[in-house]
């Protein structure tokens, strides 16, 4: 969990104290005594377009429910009767349906119904009531395209124009798609060397006749050349390493996407709050020999502060445990010697709860470099040292390792990405553990006895992972990422593949490796399909993952095997839950497995996401996974009856689990709740009763996918 959530849940307990302390006279007494609260806008009537739709363009708004539960007061206001702004709304729902085809659309009746009185008689919350009658809708029925241009140009602008129409002779008429078609020519013109093109557009309605005609005045103005590119601003930042990123270059012909391209390539850099590009197309035309116009262009940037220091501390929570972070400070400098170099360096120290016999201080320090445009444009170097001490179910580590890698944006949305990675992990010895040692108990080999009536074989013992080792491996990466936006996506896709290679470093005296050997191979890929616009997407993910080893040596380290479970995968499972895994005995607690993950895995989501209202989102899920193999063959599991136990807990075939969650759209991004349960039983509900609950609840900041 990042510092934003931590800010969230401390601001949620401060909003929370708020409503039950003074706070909450405080805000009733701001509540307006004299103007009753509207509870409702009803459009009655409407059949073509949701209500909602409606509402959203009058002037009387409604009070959300939202606004009465103590957490989401402070995020829905209450409204109150304005004025006669209840019955101007009436004009206001005629100019919706006009906009939208229905001409001869009538108000019956706007009324108010008082919902509560006051002591004194007067209303204290009412409903607003509109009555409509649709009538029939417009089709269109002729479209002209009239442009301004010489013989010859005037044709071959017009064949342009002609695919850009969001309309057709016969389809229903909406204003929204008449402007959407003028956006379209002003931008295809644009991109056509055409800088100063103009579009307007003449409906002509006849509702007798529920047909319209619509006409488009293109005016394109002479083709253009980009003139000189000036940029303003600059202080901190030298002016060479923005020139790179400057697509628009003087002399050549016009085009918007080179504009929009340059405006995000600076954006990228990291150095800039804001970004502004102007043509200038005011000043005295300036013609090049041939006649083109040329068009300056300025550059206007607001430099970053160089450094920053930022101290978050919190209490991250998440569906394994909580931790309690009382010191997590970093510090940052985005133009290190003035060459872009950025650094970062962060420090962290606290406590990690996960159950009775796992919990334990951790901490972790990180010093990380990020060389934008180095050795050229586009490419992107980086490096790490860090350090972690923590707990993971069943064991404890520490962790120094170190990293340099490699980026490149191919093209917008195509990220390509190589590393060298080298870490050093250390599993702390069992007297640092905190609680009873973990022993393997075995199932009843005998049918019909319960598990209390038989006694654990002499030889089980608990997983023992590998200690004391290093890792050595490459990653390449590459992410085509096309969503409409990353935090919260309603279309588009993204796509991304990776892959690990370990090799040892030599051969211990004892003739052992020097770390590890094998590949890893990673796939994720997810679809977003806008069914209803803004209003209803459904939403996919499927991936899988799967490591090859060779020779004799096929242990792998616990870090890096495969696991299932958790939030933004198989949600009815606790992270890591759904493979393999072992029992510790004499757990008090009511979760008692130890995960030791898997050699190969695919997982999948079909999500529906609805909303109702404002930001409000519901949605509805279905998640499926399983896995196959065992991490190690050799040193995580420590005897035959052990590795026989765990085929027993292990079951295969595919797992499920079922739920729905809601999300709420904050200026901080989107924060969601989800409740998750499994469909089937495990296996080892049939020999302990030390397993996990059937059902998980999520809370994050942003979409599970």
């Amino acid at each position: 969990m990042h510092a934003p959530l931590q800010r969230l849940l401390l601001l949620c307990a401060l909003l929370f104290a708020l409503t039950a302390g003074p706070g909450c006279a405080a805000r009733q007494a701001e509540v307006r005594l004299d103007v009753p609260t509207v509870l409702k806008v009803q459009i009655k009537g409407s059949k073509t377009f949701a209500a909602s739709a409606i509402r959203s363009e009058l002037a009387q708004r409604q009070t959300s429910v939202l606004h009465f539960i103590p957490p989401f007061t402070f995020f829905q206001p209450r409204y109150y009767l304005q004025g006669n702004d209840w019955r101007d709304d009436k004009k206001r729902i005629l100019n919706f349906y006009s906009l939208r085809g229905f001409f001869d659309t009538e108000v019956l009746s706007t009324q108010i119904a008082t919902v509560r009185v006051r002591e004194d008689g007067d209303p204290k919350s009412v409903r607003v009531v509109h009555t409509v009658r649709e009538g029939e809708p417009s089709n269109v029925r002729i479209v002209r395209i009239n442009v301004v241009a010489p013989p010859g140009i005037k044709e071959e602008i017009h064949a342009q124009l002609v695919p850009e129409l969001a309309f057709t002779p016969g389809t229903r008429f909406s204003m929204d798609a008449v402007q959407a078609t003028e956006a379209a020519f002003v931008r295809r013109l644009q991109n056509s060397s055409y800088a100063s093109a103009v579009t307007r557009s003449i409906v002509d309605a006849y509702p007798e006749e529920s047909a319209v005609e619509v006409t488009f005045l293109v005016e394109p103005g002479p083709e253009a050349v980009f003139g000189e590119v000036t940029i303003e601003g600059l202080d901190k930042v030298r002016e060479r390493y923005v020139r790179t990123h400057v697509f628009a270059k003087p002399g050549e012909p016009w085009r918007a996407s080179d504009v929009e391209r340059t405006k995000r390539e600076i954006y990228g850099m990291g150095v800039f709050t804001m970004v502004t590009l102007v043509p200038d197309l005011e000043g005295p035309p300036k013609l090049t020999p041939g006649g083109a116009l040329i068009v300056p262009v300025a550059i206007t940037l607001r430099e970053r502060k160089p450094r920053s220091v930022t101290y978050s501390p919190g209490l991250e929570w998440d569906v394994q445990g909580f931790t309690l972070l009382p010191l997590d400070l970093t510090f940052e400098h985005v133009n290190l010697g003035r060459r872009l170099l950025q650094a970062s360096a962060n420090i962290r120290a606290g406590y990690r709860y996960l159950s009775t016999s796992d919990h334990f201080p951790t901490a972790g320090t990180k010093l990380e470099l990020r060389w934008p445009d180095f050795p050229a444009r586009k490419l992107t170097l980086r490096g790490a040292i860090e350090a972690e001490l923590g707990v993971e179910r069943g064991y404890k580590f520490f962790t120094p390792g170190a990293s340099v890698g490699l980026g490149i944006s191919i093209i917008p949305g195509l990220q390509a990405d190589l590393s060298y990675n080298l870490a050093f992990y250390d599993i702390l010895p069992a007297s640092w553990r905190i609680g009873p040692e973990p022993v393997v108990v075995s199932p009843c080999p005998e049918v019909g006895k319960a598990p209390g009536d038989c006694s654990p074989p002499s030889d089980a013992v608990a997983p023992e992972f590998d200690d004391n080792y290093l890792l050595s491996y490459t990653r390449e990466s590459i992410v085509f990422d096309k969503r409409d936006n990353p935090l919260a996506a309603n279309k588009g896709f993204m796509l991304q593949l990776a892959s690990d290679q370990a090799f040892p470093l030599g051969r211990k005296p004892d003739g052992s490796m020097l770390g590890f050997r094998y590949i890893k191979l990673e796939a994720d890929l997810r679809g977003y399909l806008p069914v209803v616009p803004t209003r209803v997407v459904v939403a996919s993910r499927i991936g899988g993952a799967h490591i090859i080893t060779w020779g004799d040596e096929h242990n792998l380290p616990v870090s890096k095997a495969v696991y299932l479970g958790g939030d933004g995968s198989v949600r009815g499972f606790r992270s890591r839950y759904l493979g393999p895994r072992a029992i510790e005995a004499g757990c008090t607690s009511n979760d008692c497995i130890v995960p030791l993950g898997a050699r190969s895995a695919i997982s999948g989501s079909v999500e529906v996401r609805f909303r109702p209202v404002g930001g409000l989102w519901l949605a509805g899920f279905t998640d499926f996974g399983r896995t196959w193999g065992d991490a190690s063959t050799d040193s995580n599991v420590a005897s035959e009856s052990l590795l026989e136990y765990q085929r027993l807990l292990y079951k295969d075939g595919m797992q499920f689990s079922v739920g729905g969650g809601v999300r709420y759209d904050l200026s901080i991004g989107r924060v969601r709740i989800d409740f998750a349960a499994r469909i089937r039983r495990w296996p080892e509900e049939l020999v302990s009763t030390k397993g996990p609950l059937p059902w998980n609840i999520h809370f994050n900041l942003s979409e599970s996918f």
